[in-house]
């Protein structure tokens, strides 16, 4: 069983435990009239890392950004990173000329 499960809101994911506190957000926005998602930031509270949880947060907002037929922009340097280690999510990566 999950100790926290991944919701949504305007421009953010965030992971929220079972005693309903906010553990971990990545928060977005969208650029090029909503065709690409910028993720700005990935945090995760200190009590709670090393769990996967920026990662599962990462994966939602990439899933979701493909089902909808966006790109990703990683801004940020946890993105960034996953983005250099993942092949699947570069085929979704926006590029700047």
């Amino acid at each position: 069983m999950n100790e926290y499960q991944i919701k949504f809101k305007e421009d953010c994911y965030y992971a929220e435990n079972n005693a309903g506190k906010v553990i971990g957000e990545l928060l977005y926005s969208k650029i090029k009239q909503g065709k690409v998602i910028s993720i700005n930031q990935v945090r995760v509270d200190p009590l709670f890392r090393n769990r996967g949880i920026a990662g599962k947060l990462l994966k939602k907002a990439v899933d979701d950004a493909v089902k909808n037929g966006q790109l990703i922009k990683a801004v940020c340097s946890f993105s960034k990173k996953a983005f250099l280690q993942n092949k699947n999510y570069q085929k979704y990566e926006y590029k700047e000329n």
